[in-house]
């Protein structure tokens, strides 16, 4: 994650124009693949705020990075299950997308995560391809994938970027995956102001104790009554960027917030 924090807060839902490949962002992307259900299912989606829309994850790793891009305030958009293919084939597709496409016509990009750079008005892309274990990554299989994918991503500028499940950083998934449930219903188009003044204050009143006596500080001096509501938004400035937290220490309501920096 980016040491800096960026100029601007990121807009909740994404409203971004379609990529270079003219492939849609935000609410308006259709995934290509879908989480399914059952008991042999891949069923791992959640609801994004960022996005706007449900996030279909095939494998818990997949799910594990999505989190983390979810709350990452450098990250504009992210799409899942994202087609390639060539040229022609892309184009046959946009023109008729009903039209049934051969799997093995195709091949799909886990994550293409959209990025604010320093310049605000220009994007930086980086593709990521999950696997749960080390052993399969190794398999020749995935490695020829692998090799395709870093030659796509090498043509169009993009980065790309490996990632094994079992070799993430647990405790900053973990970290994610609390302030995404925080920020829970919240709308993250209101109030911007009151959860800017919270990171001010939790940056000022930091001295290692919980984050429950933190928040609970914090809301006395904001009139925040209500104790979900003082982490609604802590979890609305980690997103927003007003807030550098070092999510791979940990987070949690008795544990102290570890802030990037210091």
């Amino acid at each position: 994650m980016n040491l800096l924090l960026p100029l601007c807060p990121p807009r909740y839902p994404c409203v971004m124009e379609p990529d270079e490949l003219g492939v849609p962002c935000g609410i308006e992307y259709e995934p290509f693949l879908r989480a399914t259900g059952g008991a042999k299912g891949t069923n791992f989606a959640f609801m994004s705020e960022k996005t706007g829309r449900p996030i279909q994850c095939l494998s818990m790793g997949e799910r594990a990075v999505a989190m983390l891009l979810e709350v990452d305030p450098w990250v504009r958009d992210y799409r899942e299950q994202y087609v390639r293919a060539s040229d022609e084939l892309l184009a046959a597709i946009a023109e008729n997308p009903s039209e049934p496409v051969l799997r093995n016509k195709v091949f799909t990009l886990d994550v293409v995560a959209t990025y604010q750079t320093r310049h605000q008005m220009d994007r930086e892309y980086e593709t990521f391809s999950v696997k749960e274990t080390r052993a399969e990554a190794l398999k020749k299989a995935n490695q020829r994938r692998f090799a395709r994918e870093q030659e796509d991503a090498k043509s169009r500028g993009w980065a790309w970027r490996g990632i094994v499940k079992e070799e993430m950083n647990v405790p900053a998934v973990l970290a994610a995956a609390r302030l995404i449930r925080w920020g829970g219903a919240f709308s993250y188009r209101d109030r911007q102001e009151v959860a800017m003044s919270l990171a001010e204050l939790v940056t000022s009143m930091n001295t290692g104790q919980p984050l429950d006596e933190l928040l609970e500080a914090i809301g006395r001096k904001l009139d925040i009554s209500v104790v979900d509501d003082a982490y609604q938004f802590f979890s609305m400035a980690v997103c927003f960027g007003f807030l550098a937290v070092d999510l791979t220490k940990g987070l949690g309501t008795r544990m102290p917030v570890h802030l990037r920096g210091l």
